[in-house]
């Protein structure tokens, strides 16, 4: 299947630098198996990773009180709940330089690496290699 743009999500320029910070052995299973891993939003470490802010939700409440009607805001959060059990992601840092809070935070101590890269290399790394999708998916779900 390979990279697909989305239509309302605007993808960074090919160009743009992006940063994965890990511990050594995640870098020797990425080399080993030619894959990265995809792990289910909802099963993150950041139990708020994919939720919706405060703001989101204080907009949401704005929303059904001027409706008179809470189920659509409800329904909508509930979307939100439930897509995050549906959507696989491999978290990336954006940025022209490294980032000591995701060194400390994804690669702490002295077996971190950083993997430098850009938004057109991984673009072209899913769609020289199919098994990404596949083998990403199986581990994630086990």
């Amino acid at each position: 299947m390979g990279y697909e743009a989305h239509p309302a999500i605007q993808t960074p320029p090919d160009n743009q630098v992006i940063w994965r910070f890990m511990d050594f052995a995640k870098l020797l299973s990425i080399l080993h198996t030619g894959c990265l891993r995809f792990t289910r939003a909802d099963r993150l470490d950041d139990r708020l990773e994919g939720e919706l802010t405060d703001v989101e939700l204080l907009h949401l409440e704005e929303l059904r009180g001027r409706s008179g009607n809470g189920s659509g805001a409800e329904r909508f959060a509930s979307s939100i709940a439930q897509t995050r059990r549906q959507c696989f992601v491999n978290c990336w840092y954006q940025g022209d330089d490294e980032s000591g809070a995701m060194w400390k935070l994804y690669a702490p101590g002295s077996g971190g690496v950083a993997v430098r890269s850009s938004i057109g290399a991984v673009k072209r790394a899913i769609k020289s290699d199919l098994r990404i999708n596949r083998l990403s998916a199986y581990h994630s779900a086990t």
